[in-house]
């Protein structure tokens, strides 16, 4: 790339199954508890001659109505209640997904036979772990002999009544298992099933006090643990524990659970329920797989569900088989404990004053897979800020989803045949990165080297012609282009300054940059399939040794980028483009001040409108390039901090509230399961907690941060959880010799946290700080740990990352020249022993 006159220029920075206990549906303490969908049809058979049935599970009642390969069951299956059925008038069939609810009336009486229309629900997986492909048969569901038996006999005895809709089952129990069965196509992925679904029928329902659907004036919810058993496509969730739910209209929804049925509005209600469902491992389509069998034999009562529980649908004290316990889930092997380094490949090693995705990637793999590791975390592979007070900023990148051409390998090149051996620069040996002496070494070769291959034929150029025609690549990329030719060709301070045209993105202006600046864009488009054709290759690599690459995602970007730039209508700008507000956080342990980022904010009511388009292209861009990533600052999806962008200091800004949950319910609706990491340190409250809960992602501890206050501290290894990432220090701390040097100097004015830690950590201060804190992060119940390689090698405070709040001197390290992965192989065989003795090789 040639040189770039901005490098000098300051720039803004940037299933489960639920269970429960057997009821009777004639029982007159449990007649109340029963809940279905009451339809007034013409023709349906009197109640009163309905049979009595013992009710001990949905399956066993599937069993009793004759659901089996070799019956199948009555049109018409009534219940016995014993009271007059509500009159209720006649109604057509309403669309699908959003319907007009009347004001529910409570139903009084007893005997009421419960009616099910079906058709009424669409039903829709999301999720990466897909297993099967399940279609039910009947009209237009092409399910042929994909289908499952259960689906198979199900799906022919709704098709009995399509014609009447006169459907009619003995409890709303049962009725959920109806309705999932009226799904056409259906995707499985073992993740979380969505359900938008029509509710008039609920509202309907038979109205008690105490019951399985309990609507009131107010159309409240409450899902009793006691009265859904076994089924994972029921669209409720796992209460764990008999907690309850409940959506209210007019908006007013109160959290009591992270899975709760969403309200709308009041005139068109739609619920929105997630299950969360066993993950499968075989590749079977997924009903069969999971606990239904059709034959009426025990196997067919018991399912082996997620968390080493067995639901059995069998009564109390009723024989089990003999080899019942090949009914409990396997262990999940994505569940397993591990372990890993955090760094960022420009501290590699290499002859061009910077790491590079050249051969000591691939060396830094096979050390970690000697060590027993399975994680690699890196920083944000954007390109970096090159100003002088943000020197090689991954944080302040200069595009949110363009990968950094300065870590290019030449040698790589060199293979390729887009540059002659002859044309690499002398080795430089530098201990530190000066990004703008890289930049100014590599970016003309790297540049040559894409001219060559815009010229050249064959296999390469086939590959650069099918990567710009990627949609997925191309909605980015294309804006990252222009963006750049631009800023190169005006060398203004921002976008802010370009002329009004081009500005404002008008389309003939467009078009005039591409035919003065095509031979840029061209290699631009060019350099970064370079870059993702050498880092995927490290990637493919390090997954065939079991690694999984950890990225990092900063949430905001940088005002002078092309995510602003080319998406205005996304951030909280004025009429002139210029933010309103930015972004930072209140003053924490890090700043008495608070810190201040500068970087425009999202406005998200716009983003919402869009159906979150940006995020999800953002989203759909990190999976590209990672396993799983960390979100810096997950704490501003649900309230963040907004400064006034003429302000000072961060501390005059007030919080303000996020997303939330819509967000990442937009998200996996469009791209699946996400493997994500929320960074949650700094100013937590509780709004935070729930909402990482509710997508599942876990959090962050910071052994470092646990020291120098009490026992509940919820760093203290003694606090973490399970679902948690825990660190001995993060790019933002201090090693742990340089933190250990610090606590020392505390010690001499009281201050006690260093009495704390050998304390704690039950070791005397001759005895070595570094090995007892990883060991310790090693030790806890949190299933992934991470260890920065400064504190692998027990470096101290001059291989630090990042001092935040400051801004000269980070981001720069790099490992000793005298530290080859091939001389750490006592290094590998040491944390391999630890890893080994907490059970995370």
């Amino acid at each position: 790339m040639p040189e770039n006159p901005r490098y000098l220029r300051k720039q803004p920075p940037a299933c489960h199954v639920l269970q429960g206990p057997t009821t009777n549906v004639n029982s007159p303490s449990q007649t109340n508890k029963r809940r279905g969908f009451v339809n007034n049809h013409e023709g349906s058979t009197n109640p009163q001659s309905s049979p009595t049935f013992s009710e001990s599970s949905p399956f066993l009642s599937l069993l009793l109505l004759g659901f089996s390969p070799m019956a199948l069951a009555a049109r018409a299956i009534h219940c016995e209640l014993r009271s007059p059925k509500p009159a209720l008038p006649r109604r057509e069939q309403p669309a699908p997904v959003q319907v007009a609810v009347p004001k529910p009336k409570s139903a009084d009486s007893e005997g009421t036979k419960i009616v099910l229309q079906p058709r009424l629900c669409n039903l829709r997986s999301y999720g990466s772990d897909r297993v099967g492909l399940i279609r039910t048969k009947r009209e237009g569901g092409d399910g042929g002999h994909e289908v499952s038996p259960f689906f198979a006999i199900l799906s022919e005895y709704i098709e009995s009544s399509r014609n009447s809709h006169d459907f009619e089952i003995m409890s709303g129990r049962l009725a959920m298992i109806v309705f999932a069965a009226t799904v056409t196509v259906e995707l499985v992925t073992g993740n979380s099933v969505f359900r938008k679904m029509d509710v008039q029928g609920i509202a309907e329902a038979v109205c008690r006090e105490d019951g399985f659907l309990h609507f009131c004036h107010s159309v409240s919810f409450a899902f009793q643990s006691h009265a859904i058993t076994g089924f994972v496509f029921f669209p409720v969730i796992n209460l764990r524990g008999g907690n309850q739910m409940s959506a209210v209209l007019n908006n007013d929804v109160r959290p009591l659970d992270p899975w709760l049925p969403l309200v709308d509005s009041v005139d068109q209600l739609i619920i929105d329920m997630w299950i969360t469902v066993p993950s499968i491992h075989t590749p079977t389509p997924f009903l069969s797989s999971l606990c239904f069998s059709p034959k009426p034999t025990h196997q067919s009562f018991y399912c082996a569900f997620q968390n080493g529980a067995v639901s059995t649908l069998a009564a109390v004290g009723e024989d089990l088989p003999l080899d019942y316990g090949e009914w409990f889930p396997k262990p999940d092997p994505s569940e397993r404990r591990r372990a890993g380094v955090l760094l960022h490949p420009t501290s590699f090693r290499g002859p061009h004053g910077i790491g590079d995705l050249g051969d000591e990637a691939f060396r830094f793999i096979d050390w970690l897979h000697n060590a027993g590791c399975s994680v690699w975390q890196v920083l944000p592979l954007v390109p970096p800020g090159r100003t002088a007070n943000e020197d090689g900023s991954p944080y302040s990148g200069q595009d949110a989803n363009c990968g950094n051409t300065l870590l290019i390998s030449l040698e790589e090149l060199v293979k390729d045949g887009l540059l002659m051996k002859e044309e690499l620069p002398k080795p430089v040996d530098a201990d530190r990165v000066n990004f703008t002496a890289v930049a100014d070494l590599k970016d003309p070769l790297v540049a040559k080297a894409a001219e060559r291959l815009i010229l050249s034929k064959g296999q390469l150029k086939s590959q650069l012609e099918a990567f710009r025609r990627d949609p997925d690549i191309s909605s980015w990329l294309e804006d990252a282009a222009y963006f750049a030719a631009i800023d190169n060709s005006l060398n203004t301070f921002s976008w802010y300054d370009w002329p009004e045209p081009i500005k404002n993105c008008h389309l003939a202006a467009l078009e005039d940059i591409y035919q003065s600046k095509k031979d840029f864009i061209d290699k631009f488009i060019a350099q970064q399939f370079l870059f993702q054709r050498q880092w995927q290759k490290v990637r493919k690599y390090a997954q065939m040794k079991g690694i999984s690459i950890m990225g990092d995602m900063p949430i905001y970007v940088g005002y002078h980028s092309a995510d602003v730039w080319a998406n205005k209508k996304h951030f909280l700008l004025n009429r002139n483009g210029f933010p309103q507000l930015v972004s930072g956080v209140p003053p924490d342990a890090f700043s008495e001040t608070g810190q201040l980022w500068g970087s425009p904010l999202y406005d998200w009511k716009a983003m919402e409108k869009d159906g979150f388009s940006w995020w999800i292209r953002r989203i759909r861009r990190a999976q590209d390039l990672y396993d799983e990533f960390r979100i810096d600052h997950f704490r501003g999806f649900a309230g963040f901090w907004a400064v006034p962008s003429e302000a000072k200091v961060a501390m005059v800004g007030r919080w303000k509230v996020g997303p939330g949950k819509s967000l990442f319910d937009a998200i996996s609706r469009a791209v699946g399961k996400i493997n994500i990491i929320a960074e949650d340190l700094g100013v937590i409250t509780e709004d935070v907690v729930q909402l990482r809960k509710s997508i599942g992602a876990p959090g962050m501890a910071v052994l470092q941060f646990g020291f120098g206050s009490d026992a509940e501290n919820p760093h203290l290894p003694h606090n973490q959880e399970r679902n948690q990432v825990v660190y001995t220090g993060t790019h933002d701390n201090d090693t742990i010799h340089g933190w250990w040097d610090i606590l020392k100097e505390e010690e001499k004015s009281n201050m006690q946290p260093l009495s704390q830690v050998l304390n704690y950590l039950k070791i005397k201060e001759e005895d070595g700080i570094s090995g007892a804190l990883i060991q310790a992060a090693l030790s806890t119940v949190a299933r992934t740990a991470v260890i920065p390689m400064q504190d692998v090698l027990g470096l101290g405070s001059s291989a630090r990352m990042n001092i935040p709040a400051t801004q000269l001197g980070n981001w720069s390290w790099r490992m000793p020249s005298s530290m080859s992965f091939d001389s750490l192989e006592p290094e590998a065989t040491n944390l391999r022993n630890m890893l080994s003795m907490y059970g995370r090789v």
